[in-house]
């Protein structure tokens, strides 16, 4: 793990992994780790399963059909997600890009550092880490 960071994502639901996924397509120079509780991203899920069909434009991914239960009609182009596959294997696209995924991994503490940047202590299967990071993003839900 890095002691170091441009941006942490903190949460590998729909939002950590857009917020991973546009920063990595966008901004491909930038180190960016992305951590997470759960013992496998996806599972279990933590929140409805239904969306729009833009979601995955929205996401910044290409729409894969094994991600998708079922597609509403009559619903104005509402889905059922797979969640856990979904998350799971997004959580792969981005770390194939780059980003430094970790599973079991949650922040305990963030603390001021110079230039707007924080450190922060992080819980890891190794035990507490620090790592200096530029941005923080929290998309941990409401958890």
């Amino acid at each position: 793990m890095p002691t170091e960071t441009d941006v942490l994502v903190v949460g590998s639901g729909p939002g950590g992994l857009a917020a991973a996924n546009v920063l990595a397509q966008g901004a491909p120079d930038l180190r960016i780790m992305l951590i997470d509780a759960r013992t496998r991203i996806g599972s279990p899920v933590r929140c409805g399963e239904m969306s729009c069909g833009a979601l995955f434009d929205i996401m910044g991914f290409k729409r894969r059909a094994r991600w998708v239960r079922w597609s509403l009609p009559k619903s104005d182009g509402m889905i059922v997600l797979d969640r856990p596959r979904m998350e799971y294997e997004m959580s792969r696209i981005v770390a194939d890009s780059g980003v430094g995924v970790h599973e079991r991994t949650s922040l305990t503490a963030i603390e001021a550092y110079r230039d707007g940047a924080r450190w922060v202590t992080l819980s890891t299967p190794e035990g507490p880490r620090r790592v200096r990071a530029r941005r923080v993003i929290a998309a941990d839900g409401v958890s």
